[in-house]
């Protein structure tokens, strides 16, 4: 199919493909994360939440950023306090579920066990939906995105050795994910499965690491332009959402359709023909 037919088949607010954060203007976000409700259909922007218990397995990446030293200190962080049923603090989409933020939380219980079952919040949308209406509200907020490094490809067993063997020598750095060389050594003998054996311990984080999902969603922006949201806000998110006032799928209010006339349209249509051309490059 040639790039002009496909791009014809795209909308703009209900178009399948994500939007990316930087391409919505914060004060036409504004506009878009109130107008649900005065578009003459009171239930057309409602959107279904629940909260869900998932196996880490199962939940798959929206973004390539994934730093393996990172997540590695977590997974220190929750063999020391508790990681059984742990509440992850994300939102993912409905299925296949795609985390939209907390891949490092996400990332290092699967270090642990990748048939740990954690607590998220579930969002009725498929993923690329669901990250353009999360990026409405993430710039309504004023918000830009988290830049990012660090790939999941390089997610393996044998990237990930000499990270765990250099903390066991020396220690996890400073800070939040700081942890000493014994400290280390104790969280690591918590691995389910290990028997108590470090040398077994190490084995299964090595293949627990390789093992980690590396399908990330389809025409994902980069990090930069995806939601950023924090913990403590989600179960406010999700009651703004639930509510039906984001004006995000047809039909539009009078002050939405005003905005796509006066240019954020072009805008979000022009982010999304750059990604298409990008893609078909490929």
């Amino acid at each position: 199919m040639k790039l002009k037919s496909l791009l014809k088949e795209i909308e703009v607010l209900g178009q399948k493909l994500p939007i990316p954060l930087s391409s919505i203007p914060p004060t036409a976000a504004r506009k878009i994360a109130k107008r649900g409700l005065k578009d003459k259909d009171s239930q057309d922007d409602v959107i279904i939440s629940k909260p869900g218990s998932i196996a880490v397995s199962k939940i798959r990446a929206s973004q390539t950023v994934v730093i393996k030293e990172k997540a590695f200190g977590m997974a220190i962080g929750f063999l020391k306090d508790g990681w059984v049923g742990v509440d992850l603090g994300a939102i993912i989409s409905s299925s296949p579920h795609y985390m939209m933020d907390g891949h490092h939380r996400w990332a290092a219980i699967h270090l642990i066990d990748p048939s740990a079952k954690v607590k998220v919040t579930v969002i009725d949308l498929p993923a690329q939906a669901l990250v353009s209406v999360l990026n409405i509200v993430t710039a309504s907020f004023g918000r830009k995105g988290n830049p990012g490094e660090g790939g999941i490809e390089t997610f393996t067993g044998e990237l990930i050795k000499p990270i765990i063997e250099d903390a066991l020598a020396n220690g996890i750095g400073e800070g939040e994910y700081a942890h000493t060389a014994e400290d280390v050594k104790a969280a690591l003998l918590k691995m389910p499965k290990c028997g108590g054996v470090l040398k077994e311990a190490i084995k299964l984080m090595m293949a627990n690491a390789t093992a980690l999902p590396k399908d990330i969603m389809a025409n994902a922006p980069e990090r930069l332009d995806m939601p950023k949201i924090g913990k403590e806000e989600i179960a406010t998110i999700v009651a703004v959402i639930k509510s039906g006032v984001v004006d995000y799928t047809k039909p539009y209010s009078k002050a939405v359709t005003s905005l796509m006339s006066k240019g954020i349209g072009e805008q979000l249509y022009e982010s999304i023909s750059s990604m298409l051309r990008s893609a078909l490059k490929q």
